[in-house]
C-alpha cells in the first residue's frame, strides 16, 4: 500500500523482561494474500500511548524504549509496535514513531 515499514513486538510471555515475538512488515490492503513463504500479523484495535522520535537512528530508538522500561506507562502488553514513515530514511536527523499498548 505505501513504503511505511511497522516493528511490532507481540506475543508477550509477561513484560518485557520475558521472551516476546518480533515481527517486521508493510501494510496491505485487507484481503490480500500472504505468499507460503511469509508469515502475517494483524495489529488489533486497542488503546496506544503514541511517542514521537527524533534524532539520529538507531540510537533514538533504543534510547526511547530504555525510557519506556524504565516509565510509568501502564502497559498491556498487547502488540507494541514502531512505524518507520519516510521521514526515518535520513539516520542522522530521523523521525519515527513508537505506540505502546496501554491499558485503558
Amino acid at each position: 500500500m505505501n513504503e511505511t515499514i511497522f516493528a511490532v513486538y507481540h506475543d508477550y510471555v509477561s513484560d518485557h523482561t520475558q521472551p516476546y515475538s518480533y515481527f517486521i512488515g508493510c501494510e496491505v490492503q485487507d484481503g490480500t494474500e500472504v505468499s507460503s513463504d511469509l508469515d502475517s500479523l494483524t495489529i488489533p484495535a486497542s488503546i496506544y500511548q503514541q511517542i514521537m522520535l527524533k534524532g539520529q537512528m538507531p540510537d533514538m530508538v533504543a534510547e526511547a524504549w530504555q525510557e519506556i522500561w524504565k516509565s510509568d506507562i501502564k502497559r498491556a502488553y498487547r502488540p507494541d509496535f514502531e512505524v518507520y514513515k519516510e521521514r526515518s530514511r535520513d539516520w542522522q536527523n530521523a523521525e519515527a514513531e513508537i505506540f505502546i499498548s496501554v491499558i485503558g
